[in-house]
C-alpha cells in the first residue's frame, strides 16, 4: 500500500513537471520579455521626447539671441561665459545610459548652466525613480525661458491626471536667487498605488558659486556642467564639485583638470574618454567629445608652498650640512605619495572603483 501510494504522488509530480513544461514559453520568447523589459525606459523615453518637442516649438531658440548687459555682467563676476548650447534628447538618453553616467544608480541630479532647462526636464520626466532634478542659471534671460518651460510641463503633468504642484520663487535656506518648483507625486509602488514620496524639479537663477551650502544639503549623485570658463574655474564652482560625495559622475564641456586651481590637488578620475553625444552645435560625425569624471576618495587638499629657507640635513656620518631651497619646484601637495592620508583614500577609491565592478558583473549576470 505503501509503495503504491508513493508511485501515485510520483505520478502526480511527474505529470505536475510536464504541465508546467508545457507552459512555459519557449527560449526565443522569454530573451524577447526581457528585452521588452529592459526598454521601458526607452518606450517612456519615446513619449517624453514627444512631449518635450511640442513644449519647445513654443519657446524661443537662444542660438541666436544676444544676451543683455545684466547677464553679461553677471557671468563675467562670476567666471563663466554665455556661450550657449544644449545637449540634445538623442544625447541625453547615451549620456545617462549604464556605460557613461548611470542614471539608474542616482537619486538626484544637478544641472549647473540648465539654459532653457531641457535635459533638466527630460531627467526628471523620463527617469521617474530620481527624487530631486536641480538646475542652476545664471542668465535672467534664459532662466525666463526655462520658467515658461517649466509652466507647460506643469500643465501638461496636470492634464494628464499626475498630482502636481507648482511654486515660485519659495524662499530656501542657501538659495537666494529666484527659482521655480515643480512637485509631483511619486510614481505608484508594487500594489499599484501611488507612494506618497514627491520629486522635485527645482530651477534657480543664481549663480551657483552662493549656493555651495545649499547643493552640499542635496546630496548630489550627477552633475552635468556643460559650461565654459573665462580662465581658471571659480572658487565656488571649485567647492561645490569638491564637496561632492565619492562615486559621484560628473560630464563637463571643458576639461576642468586644465582649469582647475594650481593650489588644489584634483579630486576626480576620468573615464570613458572619446565617447561623442548629439548637441546643438554638432548632431551628427558622432556628435561632440564631452570629459566624464569620477569623484575619488579623499578631500581637495590645499597645496603648500615652501619658501625660501635654509634646512639642516645630517649625513650618514653625522655632519651637519646647509641646503638652500628655493621657491621653483617648491609647490608641494600636503597629501605626497608618502602621506598615509592619501595612500589610504587611494586604496578606498580602488576598492570603491571594485565594488562597482563587481555590482556590474551581476547585473550582466541577472540579464
Amino acid at each position: 500500500e505503501k509503495s503504491l501510494n508513493s508511485i501515485t504522488k510520483f505520478e502526480h509530480r511527474k505529470e505536475s513537471l510536464l504541465a508546467n513544461r508545457r507552459k512555459k514559453k519557449p527560449k526565443s520568447m522569454q530573451v524577447a520579455d526581457r528585452e521588452s523589459k529592459s526598454s521601458d525606459h526607452i518606450r517612456g523615453g519615446n513619449k517624453t521626447l514627444e512631449m518635450l518637442k511640442e513644449i519647445y516649438r513654443e519657446i524661443p531658440e537662444i542660438t541666436n539671441r544676444h544676451p543683455g548687459d545684466s547677464d553679461v555682467k553677471a557671468a563675467e563676476a562670476a567666471g563663466t561665459r554665455l556661450t550657449y548650447g544644449e545637449i540634445l534628447p538623442k544625447g541625453v538618453l547615451k549620456v545617462m545610459d549604464e556605460r557613461h553616467l548611470n542614471i539608474k544608480r542616482a537619486k538626484v541630479i544637478l544641472d549647473i548652466g540648465s539654459g532653457r532647462g531641457r535635459l533638466a526636464i527630460q531627467c526628471f520626466d523620463q527617469f521617474k525613480h530620481l527624487k530631486r532634478v536641480i538646475g542652476v542659471e545664471i542668465s535672467r534671460d534664459r532662466f525666463g525661458i526655462c520658467d515658461t518651460a517649466i509652466e507647460l510641463y506643469a500643465k501638461r503633468c496636470i492634464e494628464e491626471g499626475h498630482s502636481t504642484i507648482t511654486q515660485k520663487n519659495v524662499s530656501m535656506e542657501g538659495a537666494s536667487g529666484t527659482n521655480r518648483i515643480v512637485r509631483r507625486l511619486g510614481a505608484p509602488g508594487s500594489n499599484g498605488k501611488p507612494r506618497i514620496i514627491w520629486r522635485t524639479l527645482e530651477i534657480y537663477q543664481d549663480d551657483v558659486g552662493v549656493m555651495k551650502n545649499f547643493l552640499d544639503d542635496a546630496d548630489v549623485d550627477i552633475v552635468v556642467m556643460d559650461v565654459a570658463f573665462s580662465s581658471t574655474m571659480p572658487l565656488g564652482v571649485v567647492e561645490v564639485l569638491c564637496n561632492l560625495k565619492r562615486g559621484a559622475r560628473v560630464l563637463t564641456y571643458e576639461n576642468i583638470k586644465l582649469r582647475w586651481p594650481s593650489d588644489r590637488s584634483f579630486p576626480f578620475r576620468e573615464f570613458n574618454r572619446g565617447d561623442g553625444y548629439s548637441t546643438s552645435w554638432k548632431n551628427e560625425d558622432g556628435g561632440h567629445e564631452f570629459y566624464m569624471w569620477r569623484r575619488k576618495a579623499g578631500g581637495c587638499k590645499r597645496k603648500r608652498k615652501r619658501t625660501k629657507h635654509a634646512e639642516e640635513v645630517t649625513n650618514e656620518e653625522g655632519n651637519a650640512q646647509s641646503t638652500a631651497v628655493g621657491d621653483s619646484d617648491c609647490d608641494v601637495d600636503d597629501g605626497g605619495s608618502g602621506n598615509p592620508e592619501q595612500n589610504k583614500d587611494e586604496e578606498e577609491d580602488k576598492d570603491y572603483e571594485e565594488e562597482e565592478e563587481e555590482e556590474e558583473l551581476k547585473r550582466k549576470t541577472q540579464v
